[in-house]
């Protein structure tokens, strides 16, 4: 019986460390199965190659190098796009703009233009073309006069256009279609007036005046000065309020302004 009791009590032990000694998946294993899968995921939507010119025809298509960059009576938009991405520049001009900046550089190949050019841009309502042309140089001037030209352009459409300004706060050129946007609209009433959706009463103003600008071509400027300085926005506030002539409503509004504001006409 003693014998008998001791064998199952071996035996019994034996199971426990035959279970204890078994090999167990550790956590480690586990977490490491879905990190390989997200691995391979990553690689799989690596970014895939630009392809803006991929269905595009144009002359240097396939050029690489400035140095067999052409020029031609074929050369397009692609072709302008091309001569910036190989400058590594943006193109920061409007479509409206693209056939005067492709006939300045026809006419800059003929005067020998190493195809070098830093910027190509609208600044202040004006083509910049930026190249180390030397002051007063042929290609200097030829930039210049293309610059001059684009000032009577429409940036958007290429029609012929006006320089607008937007209230003072920036510059463009635009056709008579595109030229209402961002013109404002004034809206007259009895006690007076919405400006872009703001009412200005007329007992804020103490004094106003009215005056060609120098800076924007073709507009008048109506300044109403305010009694009392005006808060706009947090940590700004304005003496006058300005109204461009280009503003949907201006003489409507210059008509009331008289009647309370005498003698005010252009200085």
């Amino acid at each position: 019986m003693i014998i008998l009791v001791s064998l199952i009590i071996g035996i019994v032990i034996t199971s426990i460390i035959v279970i204890e000694t078994s090999p167990k998946e550790t956590p480690k294993q586990k977490e490491q199965e879905p990190i390989l899968e997200s691995t391979g995921s990553t690689q799989e939507n690596e970014p895939q190659p630009d392809d803006f010119y991929r269905n595009a025809e144009f002359v240097n298509k396939h050029c690489t190098s400035l140095k067999d960059f052409i020029i031609n009576d074929d050369f397009n938009e692609y072709d302008l796009r091309k001569l910036a991405d190989l400058n590594k520049i943006d193109l920061q001009i409007n479509e409206g703009w693209y056939p005067i900046t492709i006939e300045l550089i026809r006419d800059l190949d003929k005067l020998g233009w190493n195809k070098e050019v830093s910027c190509i841009k609208e600044k202040y309502a004006r083509l910049e073309f930026y190249t180390k042309a030397k002051f007063e140089s042929d290609i200097y001037n030829l930039i210049e006069d293309y610059g001059e030209k684009s000032e009577s352009i429409c940036e958007t459409c290429g029609e012929p256009g006006t320089i607008i300004t937007n209230h003072g706060a920036w510059m463009y050129v635009a056709c008579e279609k595109h030229y209402t946007i961002n013109r404002g609209t004034i809206i007259v009433e009895q006690d007076g007036f919405k400006f872009n959706g703001n009412f200005h009463a007329w007992d804020e103003f103490k004094n106003a005046s009215l005056e060609e600008s120098q800076y924007y071509k073709g507009q008048l400027i109506l300044t109403l000065e305010y009694k009392v300085p005006k808060q706009v926005s947090p940590g700004r506030t304005d003496n006058s309020l300005m109204v461009f002539s280009h503003s949907i409503g201006f003489d409507n509004l210059i008509d009331h302004a008289q009647n309370r504001f005498k003698n005010l006409l252009p200085n």
